[in-house]
């Protein structure tokens, strides 16, 4: 039994915390009371997880749904700035709670429109008794008390959610898991073109024991180009082939490899607990293999698993040193648990590891705009920028994203989705689109 079998035995579930559960009372009452008073409310909800703040709203929205009233949705668009108009102007107001959202890339993207229509019209939702959540992150708070100061004294509560931690699953993209070989972007045709020369190639191989190897080594690869292309009847096939290769040919190694690459597609279709599992019977095989360890510890982290996940992705980097993917998993598992000082430090290193590479530009970019400090945001993208071109859609879209213009960039996504120029699996796996969108924001959910 492996390390990881054995931690996962010791990992304890819990519920929701009692932090939770408290803030989210305490926004009930203050419905509760608006309501039955006819008077207004105006509650400030910080969430700086997507994933949380989507179930603190859907918490709530039942309890107020219990009440025989409704919830109103609302993001605001840079092209309608004044959110507290549009909510007056709703039809039977009175009867509505809205749930507000979207204010810094809207106020980005009209010069600062957003915050000066709250601060001017902030009477406006005492006049016409507005029950309103603005659902924003710690960053939204801060521009919120020094942009728009008269709104901030005429809130009512501010209720801030902490991140959750054990047990609670995660939805960490599929792109964040490493394969024996990391294959930078290309486009489709250039992939099915490898995936062509590989399949060649297995025909013309000897079938005696000489070749084993190679045959495995190829036939990993075809899973792994498979895969790319989302061709999931020949990813099938040719992991088959490959479990039936390890079984007459037993090399540790390349069991291990193809444990990994099912575990991969386990964890793709939602059975998270099954591919940890796979990646833990791969390091079984090879106890060494550090790129497998830290896809162990990016699936605990998708289970919950924070503090054994960044143990077992230290545990990676320490046997692999010099891998500047395994660095630069880590920095990412840092940003998807929020904890953005280690996460800058640990993809600042990845970026000294391989300064050519110009996707840690982006993924550094994305945890300072997180973190609020936008110029040094700014600065990342100009670096990435002059280094190389953005390479395809999903790209262009981040850059537009972390550049204000959330709007014209999801709709510039789904052009190119609609023209083939970029498939749906591609914009799901993609790690960086993952810390920037809420999950009804991506195109292909739609």
């Amino acid at each position: 039994m492996t390390n990881i079998q054995m931690e996962d035995q010791a990992v304890q579930k819990r519920s929701h915390s009692k932090a939770f559960e408290e803030g989210l009372q305490i926004l009930k009452d203050e419905i509760d009371l608006a309501l039955q008073w006819n008077r207004p409310s105006i509650l400030l909800a910080i969430h700086d997880s997507n994933t949380g703040r989507m179930e603190t709203e859907k918490s709530l929205e039942q309890a107020i749904v219990k009440r025989n009233k409704h919830v109103a949705y609302i993001t605001i668009e840079s092209a309608n700035p004044d959110v507290i108009r549009v909510m007056n102007e709703t039809p039977n107001s009175a009867d509505v709670v809205f749930f507000v959202s979207g204010i810094q890339n809207a106020d980005q993207a009209s010069d600062g429109s957003v915050y000066r229509a709250l601060n001017i019209r902030r009477e406006l939702l005492v006049e016409k008794s507005i029950c309103v959540v603005f659902w924003i992150n710690k960053l939204e708070a801060v521009n919120l008390a020094r942009l728009a100061p008269d709104f901030w004294a005429f809130r009512h509560r501010v209720v801030e959610f902490a991140p959750k931690h054990g047990s609670k699953k995660n939805s960490i993209p599929i792109g964040l898991f490493l394969w024996e070989e990391q294959i930078p972007w290309m486009e489709e045709d250039a992939q099915k073109k490898k995936l062509s020369y590989f399949e060649e190639m297995l025909v013309r191989l000897p079938k005696g024991d000489d070749a084993a190897v190679v045959c495995m080594e190829t036939t990993l690869k075809l899973v792994h180009y498979s895969w790319l292309l989302n061709d999931l009847i020949k990813f099938t096939g040719y992991l088959k082939k490959g479990f039936a290769l390890v079984e007459k040919y037993p090399v540790s190694q390349y069991h291990a490899w193809f444990l990994n690459a099912r575990g991969i597609e386990l964890y793709e279709e939602g059975n998270k607990r099954d591919a940890l599992s796979h990646f833990s019977q791969a390091l079984g095989h090879d106890p060494e293999n550090s790129v497998i360890m830290m896809n162990a510890g990016t699936a605990a982290h998708a289970m919950g698993q924070n503090q054994k996940a960044i143990l077992i992705g230290l545990r990676a980097i320490k046997k692999d040193q010099g891998n500047f993917h395994l660095q630069r998993v880590l920095g990412t598992l840092y940003l998807s648990m929020e904890k953005m000082d280690d996460a800058l430090k640990a993809l600042t290193k990845a970026q000294e590891m391989s300064p050519e590479n110009t996707d840690i530009h982006y993924l550094l970019a994305i945890c300072y705009f997180k973190n609020g400090q936008l110029s040094e945001s700014e600065k990342e993208l100009s670096m990435a920028k002059k280094k190389a071109p953005p390479e395809n859609a999903v790209q262009l879209a981040c850059i537009g994203i972390l550049s204000g213009k959330k709007e014209k960039s999801l709709a510039q996504l789904n052009l190119s989705l609609e023209n083939g120029d970029i498939r749906k699996h591609q914009i799901m796996r993609d790690p960086n689109l993952y810390f920037l969108l809420n999950a009804q924001e991506f195109p292909v959910t739609h």
